[in-house]
């Protein structure tokens, strides 16, 4: 990680692949901004085949306070912790190339970060639909968390939400925070990240001012009916118990507790994407989803290579970055 410059107050780190339709409105969002301290962007280019590329090149010649980083087609834990390598800045926040910053985004979080000396700060945004119609998320609170109740929050995924890019983060808080991930592409990976930072932080604190623009008109991977969504959410869920029993034994019992809620996320899941079913695999499916969670839910420490639902908990293993 390169050593922090006392003149660059945060690094933004822009996660794209493929994002030619709307890369360009994401960083003017970025540089248009009323943030009066020196900032950089870092655009991680997740190994785009379409215009991408070009586009960002485009901007980092003409902007000084854009690098562009080209790497190979990482999950998304680990190309973004390339960004978070090169970041120079005080503070780190990240946005997905598809999303927008609100005028005063930075100007908000770097003057909450700084008054709370806090490791992390949480705030609200904005759904943009189909029609273009801007949406509030209003369940976010104004609050001041340890490390237990953020957790409590995340796992319950009420005014706390797993999602990276509407926050900012003490930058010493990568250096102590722990960071496993699957070893290959999931989804609901950000929640995996997300857990590993809060289990290192101390202060965190949540505000009801909205800074993001969260794209809500496109058909990626996490609103695609596959068959697989409902496993992945279980290989997130099963990632993030294996997580805690490697460093974070303690809040076991807490992880525990929420159980229901993982029956109802993955329940929803499985409702969505009921059309890729056949009524008998849907029934499989429906029996696999409880036996699994039944597993997670266990007082024991699951040990996964040797788990009687191993062949289903296939994202359990560490990503390699090629030297």
């Amino acid at each position: 990680m390169e050593e922090t410059t006392n003149d660059i107050a945060i690094s933004v780190i822009v996660l794209a692949h493929n994002e030619e339709k709307h890369i360009e409105e994401c960083l003017e969002s970025i540089i248009n901004q009323d943030f009066d301290k020196p900032y950089e962007i870092i655009v991680v280019n997740n190994e785009s085949t379409d215009n991408t590329s070009s586009i960002v090149d485009k901007y980092s010649k003409k902007y000084s306070i854009i690098q562009h980083l080209k790497i190979p087609n990482y999950p998304q834990t680990p190309a973004r912790l390339c960004g978070v390598k090169m970041a120079k800045g005080k503070y780190i926040t990240f946005l997905d190339g598809d999303d927008l910053y609100l005028k005063n985004a930075l100007s908000v979080l770097y003057k909450e970060i700084e008054n709370a000396q806090a490791d992390m700060v949480n705030a609200s945004l904005f759904y943009l639909r189909k029609n273009n119609k801007l949406e509030k998320n209003h369940f976010v609170k104004n609050k001041q968390m340890d490390r237990k109740t953020a957790l409590i929050a995340y796992m319950k995924d009420s005014y706390f939400h797993s999602f990276l890019w509407n926050k900012i983060y003490k930058r010493d808080l990568f250096k102590k925070a722990k960071f496993y991930y699957p070893n290959y592409i999931i989804l609901f990976e950000d929640a995996l990240m997300m857990a590993s930072l809060i289990l290192a932080a101390q202060k965190i604190i949540s505000i009801k001012t909205p800074v993001t623009i969260y794209r809500k008109d496109n058909l990626g991977v996490t609103s695609a009916p596959k068959k697989s969504r409902y496993l992945d959410r279980l290989n997130a869920y099963a990632f993030l118990r294996w997580i805690i029993e490697q460093d974070y034994i303690e809040y076991l019992p807490t992880y525990r507790k929420y159980s229901f809620r993982r029956y109802i996320f993955t329940m929803t899941d499985l409702y969505l994407t009921k059309k890729a079913f056949s009524k008998k695999e849907y029934i499989v499916a429906k029996k696999n989803q409880r036996a699994l969670l039944k597993f997670l839910n266990q007082k024991t420490l699951c040990i996964f290579p040797d788990a009687p639902f191993k062949d289903f908990f296939i994202a359990i293993g560490v990503f390699k970055i090629d030297s």
